[in-house]
């Protein structure tokens, strides 16, 4: 895979684990502890999974290895402009 390509599926897997990472708040917030339980362990495999295909990619790509993981690149903060879910005030 070109550099090109890679760097645009290493921001999407970025993305995907933001929009997890959403979804387990949203679920903190409006679940049931149960459902919130669940969820998150459901979510987790999911964001462990995305980790180990970016892992993978960041092996042939070390360049696009973000620097929050311990890499060089750095990710524009727009990439997670449109969140999935964002707690308002009167949600709390």
């Amino acid at each position: 895979m070109n550099s090109t390509d890679a760097e645009a599926l290493s921001l999407l897997i970025l993305q995907l684990n933001a929009r997890m990472n959403d979804s387990v708040r949203f679920m903190k917030e409006k679940g049931t502890p149960e459902e919130f339980t669940a969820y998150r362990l459901q979510a987790a495999e999911v964001m462990g999974a995305l980790h180990g295909i970016a892992e993978t990619l960041y092996a042939q790509h070390p360049h696009l290895k973000p620097s929050e993981l311990g890499g060089t690149y750095s990710v524009d903060p727009a990439v997670f402009k449109d969140s999935f879910y964002v707690r308002r005030q009167h949600d709390v």
